[in-house]
């Protein structure tokens, strides 16, 4: 598996981020929903909570360094 045909992004601030983030990992299309904002609101209205950690791993997000193989699973 290689770099996927488009970036699909969701989120209110998703059309914000998405055409930097696209062309650092390689892709040439990008799909955003005219309801993301609104969809990805009420998906959260309808979550549970949850607690998450973070941590830097001291390296940026290009073509030449994020794997996509190890998502290939969630396609």
């Amino acid at each position: 598996m290689g770099i996927p045909d488009a970036l699909v992004v969701f989120g209110s601030a998703g059309g914000q981020h998405c055409c930097d983030l696209a062309q650092k990992v390689g892709v040439s299309k990008i799909f955003i929903h005219k309801f993301s904002g609104a969809l990805s609101a009420y998906g959260l209205s309808k979550a549970s909570e949850s607690k998450e950690n973070k941590v830097f791993l001291g390296t940026t997000i290009n073509k030449h360094t994020f794997n996509f193989k190890d998502f290939s699973s969630l396609v």
